[in-house]
C-alpha cells in the first residue's frame, strides 16, 4: 500500500484519481476508516475538507495519515474493503457490506 499525509494539499498532490480502496490513520497507527472508491482522489478529497458523511468521526479521531492501494476492479474493491474492515475494525466504518 501507498501512504499519504491526511492533508488536502497532499492528497491533491500525490494519489491518483483512479479506483481503489484506503484505510485512514490516526497518530497511534489505528484504523479509523476503511473505504473503497472509483475516485479515490476524490474521495479522500471530501474526507479531509468535511464533506463526506463520515468526515466528523474521522475527524473527531484525529487522522494522520492514510494508506492506499489501486484496484480497478470494482468487485475486487469491495471485497477487499469488507476483508480490511473485518480484520482492523476501524470506530468510523460501517458494518462490512453483505
Amino acid at each position: 500500500m501507498t501512504t499519504v499525509e491526511f492533508k488536502s494539499l497532499d492528497i491533491a498532490a500525490f494519489v491518483p484519481n483512479k479506483a481503489g480502496v484506503y484505510i485512514i490513520m490516526n497518530s497511534l497507527k489505528k484504523a479509523i476508516y476503511v473505504g473503497q472508491s472509483a475516485t479515490l482522489k476524490n474521495r479522500l478529497l471530501e474526507h479531509a475538507g468535511r464533506t463526506s458523511e463520515q468526515s466528523e468521526c474521522i475527524i473527531r479521531e484525529f487522522p494522520t495519515e492514510i494508506y492506499y492501494n489501486l484496484i480497478a476492479d470494482e468487485g475486487e474493491r469491495l471485497k477487499a474493503e469488507q476483508e480490511l474492515i473485518r480484520d482492523l475494525q476501524p470506530i468510523c466504518s460501517g458494518e462490512v457490506r453483505r
